[in-house]
């Protein structure tokens, strides 16, 4: 597909989820990069779309520096509207868009660093792997590969956090913070809500009396 049909599907909730799918399996990082690169100059658009939001970050997440920084200066061109948006805010924070669009050069130098401990790690599992590939059953195989995603999973989690400024996390921290008030505050406007909903299913049940024979 060229540069517009690529587009065009990843605005689309089921092409995009295709899409999704894509970055997320075992297929090369080149294959991956070429379709991530084929979206240059439509992030910014694509980011607005509700399902958008989770392909661009999808992107983010397997591309080199070039491609993140790419897509992170896309975000920030349209950062005013895209944070009106209901999915705006947490794609933002998670890109770390506000440090870019802050200080650049500080935020390739953290990139670099997460990309450098992302190869390191992986090379490490690797040559772990490969010095008891020998000794694996199949099923040892299909279980070490799962647990291995998962170990790969947690590090990169660590190490952005590890990484991220301490406004942009206090940032996300508020922002549950706020959800969490906002839902506890509905439940105490409306404390019976729930206990007369169990009232009225209870009644609506025809009740069963015993015939005497």
């Amino acid at each position: 597909m060229d540069n517009s049909q690529v587009f065009e599907t990843a605005k689309d909730g089921a092409g995009a989820r295709v899409i999704e799918a894509f970055l997320g399996s075992s297929a090369s990082d080149k294959q991956k990069k070429k379709l991530v690169g084929k979206l240059k100059g439509h992030f910014g658009e694509l980011a607005m779309h509700p399902s958008g939001s989770f392909t661009v970050e999808k992107c983010f997440n397997v591309g080199n520096l070039s491609l993140k920084e790419a897509i992170v200066s896309e975000l920030v061109a349209v950062q005013k509207e895209l944070s009106k948006t209901r999915q705006g805010p947490l794609l933002l924070r998670n890109l770390d868009a506000d440090g870019y669009s802050r200080r650049p050069e500080q935020w390739v130098s953290r990139q670099k660093s997460k990309l450098s401990f992302y190869k390191d790690f992986l090379v490490e599992s690797g040559e772990t792997e490969n010095r008891s590939s020998k000794r694996k059953t199949p099923t040892a195989d299909n279980s070490k590969k799962t647990a291995q995603q998962t170990d790969i999973k947690k590090m990169r989690q660590e190490i952005d956090t590890l990484l991220t400024p301490s406004s942009a996390l206090d940032d996300s921290k508020k922002h549950k913070k706020q959800k969490k008030e906002s839902k506890d505050h509905g439940n105490e406007q409306f404390p019976d809500k729930k206990k007369r909903k169990h009232q009225k299913d209870d009644t609506s049940k025809p009740s069963k009396k015993k015939v005497k024979t």
